[in-house]
């Protein structure tokens, strides 16, 4: 479970274009490109190294007018599998933990090798 005090932080090498509203993330070390849905790119777009899990969860209820417990698993969710992936930095993904929807709409894409 992650902790609502943890400021949660983009991993560096992970470059960021959003592209209609959707993030895409180009992992560098990985060699990996990937498509976020639009509820995951709002979090991502949130995780700016500063806000507390509590805060990004606050500001995501304000913008979707959603219930604050379903946001909270939403949240939570979304930052397992992003570390699960290797793309945060302090917060370790935790196995067994339930991830309700793939927050990666085309899941890992092959992206071409860096020259």
């Amino acid at each position: 479970m992650t902790l609502l005090t943890e400021v949660p932080t983009p991993a560096g090498g992970v470059q960021t274009a959003y592209l209609d509203g959707e993030a895409v993330l180009y992992d560098v070390a990985r060699r990996r490109t990937m498509l976020l849905n639009p509820t995951a790119s709002a979090l991502w777009l949130l995780l700016d190294g500063e806000s507390t899990v509590a805060e990004i969860r606050d500001t995501l209820v304000e913008i979707f007018g959603a219930d604050p417990e379903v946001v909270r698993r939403d949240v939570e969710a979304g930052l397992t599998q992003f570390a699960e992936m290797g793309l945060l930095d302090g917060i370790v993904g935790h196995e067994g933990d339930e991830t309700p929807e793939s927050l990666v709409t085309t899941g890992a894409l092959a992206a071409p090798p860096v020259p």
